[in-house]
């Protein structure tokens, strides 16, 4: 703000501040650098308050006062109600602040009454309103946080208990599982959904190691990190996490899921898991019973089809053996979920197949509308229907196609209905490649179980790269 006139009610040893946009009158020391308590004035000459300095640095109580119609110190942060604001500050570093209404009783800065402080509260603690909860320690200002912190909701219930250092956690944080919590700490690592207490080791600004904890103090999931990822052995009371389709815990956003540490489905009779992690990346799992037994996975399938030729992929859908397999190999897992609204119209658009490829369309149809069909990772029936028009499909708006499934990639796979074929759809490149077609709906149902048993060390992933390049989808195998 350029400098105002000059009113004559300042004092001789007041002075434009560019910078605060005020009259200030304070001392210096040999350096030049405020020192003592400041006086300061609005550019009307309207008294704004004083500033307690220590060789530059703002070092004790800051009072603010509102002047005239528009004068205030602080431009936003503080509703109209606020008359006068009292901050303590530490070299800089704010550690407590106090709002007054024009009749001096205490508000926060929203300018409505302060909740009953609880008992268990410090009585220098800061009331937050915008976050509706109370702070013990020092807070964010013009030098960044160090110390201990301590938050409060209203009720008085612990939500954190933090030590910082220049601005960063740092150290041993506890952190309880109540809706504030996260609200207003993003690096707060979220636990199991039983998870009411967190025990974190913090060491500048970066995440070491996790504990989270259930209403009866046990431990339901444990881990460390190095440089923001997973390194050690993650251990998960998996017989106490509930719906497995939460995650195990997540940090930085980035959730950890079940289905990423072991097979898709967990080795029956297991009550725990530990896994092996190096930098991120998955080494080794091991699930162990509730007498803490090591649960050994199961044999090797025999007979899965290794030996099928191409002309035994015929008839693989209509005749029930994709049925039988889904239900001999998968049949103790969760269904799936219910396929796209769309999906009613399947009997009218599988008129336009080649009559060859009906029947396979028809029983794959039947599956999906009895509600039997598997949770496969291969294969997620919920696209079941999609309408690549009306969704407009990048690269397949057309109405040639009907949405079978997706992937555990979020591609999608189309039945492309004048052909019979089945078209991968890629949503990070090109849409189609014309060498990823499988060449009818038989060899798609087959191929997906035999990946599935893969993916979960029923049968050894390096058998499948010989047997699909026999049966032309090749490609399938390396994805």
């Amino acid at each position: 703000m350029k400098e105002p006139v000059r009113p004559k009610s300042l004092p001789k040893t007041a002075t434009w501040d560019k910078k605060e946009s005020c009259w200030t009158a304070v001392a210096l020391d040999a350096k030049g650098k405020k020192h003592g308590r400041a006086q300061h004035w609005y550019p009307s000459g309207t008294p704004r308050g004083e500033t307690d300095f220590e060789k530059g640095v703002q070092h004790g109580v800051e009072h603010v006062v509102r002047g005239g119609p528009g004068e205030f110190a602080y431009e936003s942060g503080f509703a109209e109600d606020v008359h006068e604001v009292f901050s303590t500050l530490d070299r800089g570093m704010l550690v407590r602040q106090r709002c007054l209404d024009a009749s001096g009783n205490d508000v926060g800065s929203d300018g409505k009454p302060l909740p009953k402080r609880p008992k268990n509260v410090a009585a220098d603690a800061t009331w937050l309103a915008p976050l509706k909860l109370w702070v013990e320690g020092p807070m964010a200002a013009a030098r960044p946080i160090t110390g201990e912190q301590r938050r409060y909701d209203s009720n008085g219930r612990l939500l954190a208990d933090l030590r910082y250092e220049k601005g960063e956690l740092d150290g041993p944080a506890r952190l309880f599982s109540y809706p504030q919590t996260r609200a207003y700490l993003e690096e707060a690592p979220k636990g199991p959904p039983r998870t009411v207490r967190t025990e974190a080791v913090f060491a500048a600004g970066v995440l070491e190691s996790v504990r989270c904890f259930d209403a009866e103090d046990v431990e339901l999931v444990s881990a460390t990190y190095l440089v923001g990822e997973l390194h050690g052995t993650l251990r998960w009371r998996m017989d106490l996490h509930g719906d497995l389709d939460k995650p195990i815990l997540e940090v930085s956003h980035r959730p950890i899921y079940a289905r990423s540490l072991l097979r898709p489905r967990p080795l029956p009779g297991t009550a725990r898991v530990e896994a092996d992690f190096v930098e991120g990346n998955l080494t080794e799992a091991r699930s162990f019973d509730a007498d803490d037994r090591l649960v050994p996975p199961p044999p090797p399938l025999a007979g899965w089809g290794e030996d099928t030729k191409p002309p035994g992929l015929a008839g693989y859908v209509a005749s029930g053996a994709f049925a039988r397999d889904l239900a001999t190999y998968f049949g103790d897992r969760d269904r799936n979920k219910k396929p796209d609204p769309d999906a009613k119209r399947a009997p009218k658009v599988f008129s336009q197949l080649p009559e060859a490829q009906r029947e396979a369309a028809t029983a794959f149809h039947a599956l999906v509308k009895a509600g039997t069909f598997p949770m496969l990772r291969t294969c997620e029936i919920s696209a079941f229907g999609f309408d690549c028009v009306s969704n407009e499909l990048y690269g397949a708006e057309d109405a040639r196609y009907f949405g079978l499934a997706y992937d555990d990639y979020g591609d999608m796979y189309l039945l492309d209905l004048p052909t019979g074929r089945v078209r991968r759809w890629a949503h990070d490149r090109d849409p189609f490649e014309d060498d990823e077609d499988f060449e009818s709906l038989d060899a798609f149902a087959f191929a997906v179980v035999r990946a599935e048993l893969a993916a979960e060390g029923s049968i050894p992933s390096e058998s499948l790269p010989a047997l699909f390049n026999r049966l032309g989808f090749g490609w399938y195998a390396q994805e």
